[in-house]
C-alpha cells in the first residue's frame, strides 16, 4: 500500500512544473528578501489554486469565526458519552439549544475565544501604519474590560497585569493554551507575503502569552495558512512544508512529524484527540488540529463536525481548523455564515484589512 507521505511525493513531482509557473506570477509581488525564504520552502505537490489569494484570505478570516459560532454549542464538554447522546444522529454544528456547561452563549454566538479576538480586527481594520503590539495591547484590554461574558485564565491575568501598571512585553500569561493560533488567520489576512510576518506573529501572541510553546505554534500555524493564502496550497501539503521550513521550531516540526505518522496508521478524530488531549493546553490542542486537517484533507465541514464532536476544547481548536479549511476551499458554507451572528459586521472589517494588504491587490 502507498503510504501517505510517498503519496504526496508522487503527486509532488506531476504537479511542480505547474506549480513554479504560479509561484513565479505570485512572487512579482513580494518584497525580494521574503520570497527568496519562501522559495526555499516551496510546497512541492500543490495544486494550481481557483481563487485568488484574496479570496482565501478573506475565507480564512471568516472561516474561523464562523467555524468558532459552529462549535460553540457544544463547547467544553469532555464527557464522551455525554456527547454522544446528545449529538445522536444530529448535525453537531451550530448544534440547538446549546449545552456549554460553563456559559450560555445564544445559538449563533461566538465562544469566548472568538470574542477574545474581534479587538484584533478591529485594530488592524483601523490601523493604518506597521503593527504595534503597544496598541494592539490597549485595544485588546478596552474590549476584554467592557466584555460581559465569560473572561478565561489568559484574558484575566493580562487584565491584572495591565492594571498593576505592566506593559508590553510584561502583560503575557504563562498559559500555553490556543490563543496564539486565534489570532493567526487575522493577522494573515493582513500581513501575508509580508517580510516581517513572523516577527508579527510572535508580537501579537506576546501581548498575551508569553510561553514559548505557544509562540512556537502560532509561528508554524501563520507558515501554513500563508502558504495556503498565497500559493493556493492544500491544506495537507502546506502542513508538509512546515516539517522542512526553517523558520517553524524544530520542536514544533517533531510534532507535526509525529501526527503524520499517526495519521498513516488511522484516520479516528475522536480516539486522536482522546490521545492528544481534550483540554486546552498545547501540545495536545496543537496537534489535534493538525491530525484533524490531515485526516479530513483540509474539508471544512467534516473538519468541524468531526472535531466537534471529539469533544473538550473544541473551541480552541476550531477557529484555527476553520480557518486553514476555510483558506484551502476559498469559501465558508453559506447556511453557516447565514447562523453566525456577527457575520455581517465582521465580513466587513474583513474585507477592510485584507485590502490593506498590497501583496493581495
Amino acid at each position: 500500500m502507498i503510504s501517505f507521505r510517498t503519496s504526496i511525493v508522487g503527486v509532488a513531482i506531476l504537479l511542480s512544473g505547474l506549480l513554479w509557473l504560479n509561484l513565479t506570477a505570485t512572487l512579482n509581488h513580494i518584497d525580494k528578501q521574503h520570497a527568496a525564504s519562501v522559495i526555499n520552502a516551496a510546497p512541492k505537490a500543490d495544486t494550481l489554486p481557483s481563487s485568488s489569494a484574496a479570496d482565501r484570505a478573506r475565507a480564512a478570516a471568516i472561516g474561523g469565526f464562523v467555524s468558532d459560532a459552529a462549535t460553540m454549542p457544544l463547547h467544553w464538554i469532555y464527557n464522551a458519552e455525554e456527547l454522544g447522546h446528545l449529538v445522536a444522529g444530529r448535525n453537531p454544528a451550530f448544534f440547538y439549544p446549546p449545552a456549554s456547561k460553563y456559559y450560555d452563549y445564544p445559538l449563533g454566538h461566538l465562544s469566548p475565544y472568538g470574542d477574545e479576538i474581534v479587538s484584533l480586527l478591529d485594530y488592524l481594520a483601523e490601523t493604518p501604519g506597521p503593527f504595534s503590539p503597544t496598541d494592539y495591547a490597549t485595544a485588546s484590554y478596552d474590549a476584554m474590560k467592557a466584555y460581559t461574558g465569560r473572561l478565561n485564565s489568559i484574558m484575566k491575568d493580562f487584565i491584572a497585569n495591565v492594571e498593576a501598571g505592566k506593559v508590553y512585553p510584561h502583560l503575557a500569561s504563562a498559559h500555553p493554551d490556543p490563543q496564539g493560533l486565534n489570532k493567526v488567520p487575522l493577522l494573515v489576512a493582513r500581513y501575508a507575503g509580508a517580510s516581517n510576518l513572523v516577527e508579527i506573529v510572535r508580537q501579537a501572541v506576546k501581548v498575551h502569552q508569553h510561553h514559548a510553546l505557544a509562540i512556537e505554534a502560532a509561528v508554524a500555524g501563520a507558515l501554513i495558512l500563508e502558504r495556503i493564502v498565497l500559493f493556493g496550497s492544500s491544506a495537507t501539503d502546506a502542513i508538509v512544508a512546515a516539517t522542512r521550513d526553517v523558520r517553524v521550531d524544530f520542536s514544533i516540526q517533531q510534532l507535526i512529524a509525529g501526527v503524520m505518522d499517526d495519521v498513516e496508521t488511522s484516520l479516528d478524530v475522536t480516539a486522536a484527540i482522546a490521545k492528544y488531549g481534550k483540554s486546552c493546553p498545547l501540545p495536545g490542542g496543537f496537534q489535534g488540529i493538525v491530525f484533524i486537517l490531515l485526516a479530513q484533507e483540509g474539508e471544512l465541514v467534516s473538519s468541524i463536525q468531526k472535531n466537534i464532536v471529539a469533544g473538550g476544547d473544541n473551541c480552541g481548536r476550531s477557529i484555527f481548523i476553520g480557518a486553514v479549511a476555510a483558506a484551502a476551499q476559498g469559501s465558508v458554507p453559506q447556511v453557516w455564515t447565514e447562523m453566525t451572528t456577527r457575520h455581517a459586521e465582521l465580513n466587513t472589517l474583513v474585507n477592510q484589512v485584507v485590502a490593506k494588504n498590497p501583496i493581495l491587490e
